[in-house]
């Protein structure tokens, strides 16, 4: 046999090796992959995963999202799962986050009065959003309440 020909046998051999590898992987029977959106939903298990890799400020924004606790009550129990002295997760806000309406009052009252850090704050604290997109919302509650 000629060298072009057993290189093209050797690459297509190669190749199909390839496809079907990935074609038993997708096979019936195998489990889906989790999609991004899935790993960033507040689950027990997500949050465990997170601090499993070593994202603790993850874990703790997503355990805030998960449970409603605050800030540091959030930091202080990641912090006791990480020593072992916790394993149980504290139960799912049932609520969910405050009302928006009643939230965006409380927003416009302290702008009104000057008080964006406040307001920030509050942003903040009911939906455990981080600081630049908490600013960015309360930046476009404000722009609403001008017109």
């Amino acid at each position: 046999m000629s060298t072009p020909l057993i290189l093209i046998v050797a690459v297509t051999t190669v190749l199909a090796a390839w496809w079907i590898s990935r074609l038993g992987e997708r096979g019936p029977g195998r489990p889906q992959q989790s999609t991004p959106a899935s790993r960033d939903r507040p689950t027990p298990d997500n949050i465990r995963a997170r601090l499993a890799r070593g994202e603790k400020i993850e874990a703790i924004r997503m355990l805030r999202r998960y449970s409603g606790l605050g800030l540091k009550e959030s930091s202080d129990a990641i912090e006791a799962m990480q020593r072992g002295e916790m394993t149980a997760f504290p139960a799912p806000d049932p609520a969910g986050p405050a009302d928006p309406e009643a939230m965006n009052e409380e927003i416009r009252r302290l702008l009104a009065g000057n008080e964006i850090i406040e307001a920030i704050k509050l942003y903040r604290q009911v939906t455990g959003a981080g600081l630049e997109e908490s600013k960015e919302a309360v930046d476009l509650i404000r722009a609403r309440s001008q017109q």
